[in-house]
């Protein structure tokens, strides 16, 4: 994880983080990763070209992904994005 922000009086977290090989969000879908509900994705950067994802956007190793979620998800998330 690079970095968080709390946005909107702590209603909404940015959580902006770099795909490891091994984590449970690169090589899906977005639409095949039953993203906890309040939480999206919001924007992948890939070797300096920013993508708008949508649900067939696959992240790859080494994107940086922008997240975008109600604080209370960010553990699920953490699991979400790291390497087993």
């Amino acid at each position: 994880m690079i970095s968080v922000r709390t946005l909107r009086e702590s209603v909404v977290e940015g959580i902006e983080f770099v795909a490891a090989k091994g984590s449970g969000i690169v090589g899906l879908p977005l639409a095949m990763l039953h993203m906890p509900h309040g939480s999206l994705v919001g924007a992948i950067v890939r070797e300096g070209d920013v993508i708008i994802p949508d649900s067939g956007t696959v992240v790859a190793v080494d994107d940086r992904v922008v997240l975008f979620a109600r604080p209370a998800l960010l553990p699920r998330l953490r699991r979400l994005m790291t390497a087993e």
